[in-house]
């Protein structure tokens, strides 16, 4: 939190789900800068009263008093609106504009390596669970894999609902009660031994990089604490020392800090060297025919990046292409994330004459600018979609990793079933244009043209009203019986 040209101090803000920390770059070192009750971290609580708006830890007591004080409502784009009664009158707030005061207040009392080593960061907090495997050599931090869990933990109101068939979620003292005992609990659990936790997705196999090369492994956030966690992080590992010299309640602000000074040039020669590659979480490309996702930037492809695709027409006289832009790791583009769509106009010639080149150029703020360009006349058409539009969560990219896995062998036969329709209209139309070929024709007689030209004409209709079509069998019957049809030419191309 600085402008462009360093004026004013680097801040870096950690606005946690549980609690938040600020930190200052100053006099060429990380300051963690302490609240007005002398607390280096700050409850992220914000409570409204008939007479004042709270912050912090006297907001979180105002909310253990009402465990859920306030309504959700659609609002504009139905975008949730939180309702809640301020000063005698009805106040309407994006969860951004709940979260504005708290980031006011710790504001304000703001104002009052060498070689090659992988790192794992493990971020185990209140509420969430991040790990990012990251490759550091001189002086360049290249994120290499992310994963995490946005809720870890099993619900403990649904353990008492199966176990006694009884919903505590109805009454809001059982809830208080129970959050508190959890509150709690988690506190001992960091100095002693009492549970058993199993943490999921500890380990990105997409970083193609086997555990035993992990040189180092960082402990983030309050519930890293744990002994238990620590334990079977370092089983895991085989046995691996973890790295317990930062604060992990303190580490995301003073990491936030470093970057503010580096990307506003206010660092020392120490850390003006540094540089953060940053990955893209979910997988980017356009929805082809079939459906069919086409990924042209992977997921954990480190940004920026910027990619090149050709594409063609599928019809005959096509005088456009539109081009929907996905994010996703399903195989069926309509089970993607829909970014953004491109329309640009194209020459009429027969199938896949008029060819479209489109580029994804993904920056290191995570904007990525798409463009579709006609390769014979250089018509071009462009859009830039921005991270605050139509993109997801962290906890709905980590819906849709999950998703993706959960639904593989779906996934699987789809695609079959798409390479079977592909079969099919390749073969149809390589067939239209044979027996429009003169000297092919010659060697027909009109009874056996009018059936072929007939029969490829039904199976590409057929083929375009396909929405009943359910397996990938029919597709398969109907390139079979399209090639007895067609055998003649193929018996004049053989000879």
């Amino acid at each position: 939190m600085a402008n462009s040209q360093g004026e004013g101090p680097a801040i870096g803000i950690d606005l946690g789900s549980t609690y938040s920390c600020v930190a200052v770059w100053h006099n060429d070192r990380v300051e963690i800068i302490a609240n007005d009750q002398g607390n280096r971290t700050t409850p992220s609580y914000v409570a409204f009263t008939s007479a004042q708006r709270l912050v912090g830890d006297p907001a979180m007591n105002q909310n253990h008093i009402n465990l859920w004080p306030f309504k959700v409502i659609g609002g504009p784009g139905d975008k949730p609106m939180i309702v809640v009664n301020y000063k005698g009158e009805e106040k309407h707030f994006t969860a951004e504009e709940i979260s504005c005061p708290l980031l006011m207040v710790l504001t304000r009392w703001l104002v009052a390596s060498t070689g090659k080593r992988n790192v794992l960061i493990f971020d185990l907090g209140g509420v969430t669970t991040d790990v990012s495997l990251l490759t550091i050599e001189k002086g360049v931090l290249e994120v290499k894999a992310v994963a995490g869990d946005t809720h870890h933990g099993e619900n403990f109101v649904e353990i008492f609902r199966r176990q006694h068939n009884v919903d505590i979620s109805l009454y809001s003292r059982a809830l208080r009660r129970l959050r508190t005992a959890c509150e709690k609990a988690k506190r001992i659990l960091s100095s002693t031994i009492e549970t058993t936790i199993e943490v999921d997705c500890l380990y990105n196999a997409d970083a193609k990089m086997d555990k035993s090369c992990v040189h180092d492994i960082v402990l983030i956030g309050g519930s890293s604490r744990i002994p238990k966690v620590q334990q079977l992080l370092q089983d895991f590992f085989d046995g691996k020392e973890l790295s317990k010299s930062n604060n992990p309640d303190e580490a995301v602000a003073y990491g936030a800090a470093v970057q503010a000074a580096i990307l506003t040039g206010m660092g020392n020669e120490k850390i003006q060297d540094i540089i953060l590659l940053d990955v893209t979480p979910l997988s980017l490309g356009v929805g082809l025919r079939g459906p069919k996702m086409c990924v042209l930037i992977p997921r954990n492809t480190t940004i920026p990046t910027k990619k090149m695709r050709e594409f063609c027409t599928v019809f005959d006289n096509q005088a456009s292409v539109d081009f929907l832009v996905y994010e996703g790791e399903r195989v069926r583009s309509c089970d993607n994330n829909l970014l953004g769509n491109i329309t640009i106009p194209v020459t009429p010639a027969p199938r896949g004459v008029a060819r479209v080149i489109v580029c994804f150029d993904l920056d290191i703020d995570g904007i990525l600018n798409v463009s579709a360009e006609e390769k014979t006349t250089g018509v071009k058409r462009k859009i830039t979609i921005t991270n605050d539009k139509w993109r997801l969560s962290n906890e709905e990219v980590e819906r849709m990793v999950q998703d993706a896995k959960r639904y593989k062998a779906e996934d699987d036969y789809h695609m079959k079933k798409v390479k079977a329709k592909l079969d099919l209209e390749n073969y149809a139309y390589n067939m239209k244009n044979a027996v429009n070929d003169e000297n092919i024709c010659a060697k027909l007689s009109p009874a056996v043209l009018k059936e072929i030209k007939d029969a490829v004409e039904q199976v590409i209709q057929w083929s375009l009203d396909d929405r009943h079509v359910v397996d990938l069998k029919p597709y398969q019957d109907k390139l079979e019986w399209l090639q007895s049809i067609c055998n003649p030419i193929q018996q004049k191309d053989d000879n």
